[in-house]
């Protein structure tokens, strides 16, 4: 797993990104004009993600330290679930973004919390 990690990813999940840091929201991908966006999404502007249609039992892990995933985002996304959706958070502050991972307290805080999850 160590050799291929970290990942890349492609240029345009990059300007998705940067299109959703721009919009303030997370969204579909714009295509760039009204017609295309029209013609994928049947309206003018790409939609944007609905969470509150997700019913899998959920875990959000997250640290104070991650400017990819901050705390306010992450609370906002819990906001958006359905009752019952999330069944439980932990948030450590000196975790970045790959610190679930990489930590070495990682098996301890995340991967043993996950089995309990699985098992119960």
């Amino acid at each position: 797993y160590g050799s291929h990690a970290p990942a890349g990813t492609s240029i345009k999940n990059i300007l998705h990104w940067n299109q959703i840091y721009l919009a303030k929201q997370p969204q579909m991908w714009d295509y760039g004009s009204a017609e295309e966006n029209l013609a994928h999404y049947n309206t003018t502007k790409p939609p944007a993600y609905q969470y509150s249609g997700l019913d899998v039992p959920t875990i959000f892990f997250s640290g104070g330290n991650d400017y990819l995933g901050d705390p306010e985002d992450v609370v906002w996304l819990m906001g958006q679930l359905q009752s019952g959706v999330l069944k439980d958070s932990y948030t450590y502050d000196g975790y970045a973004h790959l610190s679930c991972l990489w930590a070495l307290n990682a098996r301890e805080w995340v991967f043993d919390k996950i089995i309990g999850h699985l098992n119960t």
